[in-house]
């Protein structure tokens, strides 16, 4: 159930709880009884700030973003695409983080747009954790029994604004090389409106979907969008020198 009053959002979540956000005080949740206290972490993290960025008209993307050179890109994916782990192998390369999973779209006097920094949590997957040599141990461990782990990394994150240099939608789909495909058009709307947007079926009014649909626009006429595919068994730290070579040619 999604219930909107004067702009305060409820979300009831089943054996989460209810979450609750305010423009103005922020998301918070009403536990379910026998809630896992890491479901609602998880739920205030994503959806929570997702829904507070939106009540600001603040665009919340749904990417992994690094930063290196002064500029950053974001990698966008369904869940499970390994744009988490991508993100990850790149730090091994002297990127550090923007974000994990959600940052805010906001913009320079200049109309730059830019990525403003997140709390210092990563979430992968085990089997990405052990390939980069990140402990995957009951100490990280999110749920009992998931293969899904989180890491606190604050020498990892930067703590400034980064300006977006480009957006790579993260396609696991096997290609016959390293290959990185230009969206344009409708796709490329398409791929900010619906994948790169956090919770983009929650911008139910029609004054919050006309604002989103100029925050696209705007955002589309300025940073380029690709599709990136690889070949299979193709490491994630090739992966991830793959998207640094293409996206140090970009200008």
């Amino acid at each position: 159930m999604n219930v909107s009053i004067d702009r305060r959002r409820e979300i009831v979540v089943p054996d989460v709880g209810t979450l609750i956000v305010d423009p103005a005080s922020g998301a918070r949740v009403d536990r379910a009884p026998g809630a896992v206290p890491a479901q609602v972490d998880g739920l205030l993290r994503g959806s929570g700030r997702a829904l507070h960025l939106q009540l600001q008209e603040v665009l919340p993307l749904h990417v992994s973003a690094v930063v290196r050179a002064g500029f950053a890109l974001g990698l966008v994916g369904a869940p499970g695409a390994g744009k988490s782990s991508i993100a990850a192998a790149m730090t091994g390369r002297g990127w550090r983080y923007v974000s994990d999973d959600i940052a805010a779209l906001t913009w320079s006097d200049s109309g730059t747009p830019q990525l403003e920094p997140e709390p210092a949590m990563v979430t992968l997957w085990g089997g990405s954790a052990r390939e980069l040599g990140w402990d995957a141990d009951e100490a990280h461990r999110i749920l009992p029994g998931a293969d899904k782990f989180a890491y606190e990394r604050p020498h990892l994150f930067v703590a400034e604004p980064s300006p977006l240099r480009a957006i790579y939608i993260v396609d696991p789909r096997p290609a016959t090389t390293s290959e990185f495909s230009t969206l344009g058009g409708k796709e490329r709307f398409d791929a900010l409106m619906h994948g790169a947007t956090y919770n983009s079926d929650l911008i139910d009014t029609p004054a919050g979907r006309a604002w989103h649909f100029d925050e696209i626009v705007r955002l589309a006429q300025r940073v380029p969008v690709f599709r990136f595919r690889w070949m299979p068994q193709t490491s994630l730290r090739a992966r991830a020198a793959a998207v640094e070579r293409h996206c140090m040619r970009l200008r």
